[in-house]
């Protein structure tokens, strides 16, 4: 547990890739949030730790339904920490380990709220570059809510030094991204496009031994149509996450904004049942 002035330790929640996240309860406002943590290791970064700071004070300009809100940014002792919206759910990941498959309804649903997210964080020209189920949190109203926006480029920073090579979460990775191109908000709707292809169909489109052929597979190979997995899926809402999976980033959709509209047409008169 670290001792935090004005907040009371709850318990942890997780840890990912920077470090930490613990469940702290506001003393004065009686709110609970999420505290994430810089591991030891990369507070000893100065680049990082301004990073770190930067990302914070860019996601606290953010102010959306489909984003977890970025409260606070601080130091204690030689530690840095963020101040989060305590999000109450469970993540998309761990929604679809138990339900597999979604309804193309509800899968659809959900797509919109991230991207509607993502068309909210590109205003700002923050774009999030590691969309994927573990950093989407279902609530119990069943919205989505975005987390850790800029963790890959801070995680970036600290590994290009030692291997050169972009690091991030390769099932998720734009051909770009894989290639260590320049990216953008083109590359964020590829990810949308492989998490929709995931709710679909119940497994991310390319499933290989090894790394290296995850890449080339990313880069070269044509994915399968969402309706090879279920007739239930109707062939324009395939056709739209095929879209999204071009691998060229001038084929896709131009933004978040025209593949939200784009589904939002199809969704019009099936709207989602939650149970």
């Amino acid at each position: 547990m670290i001792p935090i002035n004005n907040f009371n330790f709850v318990g942890e929640i997780g840890e990912g890739g920077m470090g930490k996240v613990y469940r702290y309860a506001h003393v004065r406002l009686n709110r609970d949030v999420a505290i994430k943590f810089l591991q030891p290791e990369l507070s000893s970064r100065e680049d990082l730790v301004e990073r770190f700071k930067s990302e914070a004070i860019a996601q606290a300009r953010m102010s959306h339904t489909n984003i977890a809100t970025v409260y606070e940014f601080d130091q204690i002792n030689d530690m840095f920490y963020m101040v989060l919206e305590y999000v109450k759910g469970e993540t998309l990941d761990s929604v679809i380990s138990k339900e597999g498959r979604l309804s193309w309804q509800i899968a659809v649903q959900y797509a919109i709220g991230i991207l509607d997210g993502l068309d909210h964080a590109h205003s700002f020209n923050i774009v999030h570059r590691d969309i994927k189920p573990s950093n989407l949190m279902i609530t119990e109203q069943k919205t989505v809510k975005i987390l850790d926006f800029g963790i890959a480029r801070i995680l970036n920073t600290a590994r290009l030094t030692k291997t050169r090579h972009a690091i991030g979460t390769l099932e998720y990775m734009s051909p770009e991204q894989i290639k260590a191109h320049e990216t953008d908000a083109r590359s964020d709707i590829y990810a949308v496009g492989i998490v929709l292809y995931e709710m679909l169909t119940g497994q991310i489109p390319f499933v290989k031994d090894t790394e290296f052929e995850l890449q080339q597979a990313h880069i070269n190979e044509k994915p399968k149509s969402p309706c090879t997995f279920s007739e239930e899926i109707p062939k324009e809402i395939a056709r739209l996450v095929l879209k999204a999976l071009e691998k060229n980033p001038e084929k896709r959709f131009s933004s978040a904004r025209e593949f939200s509209e784009a589904l939002r047409k199809q969704i019009a008169f099936a709207p989602p049942r939650f149970s």
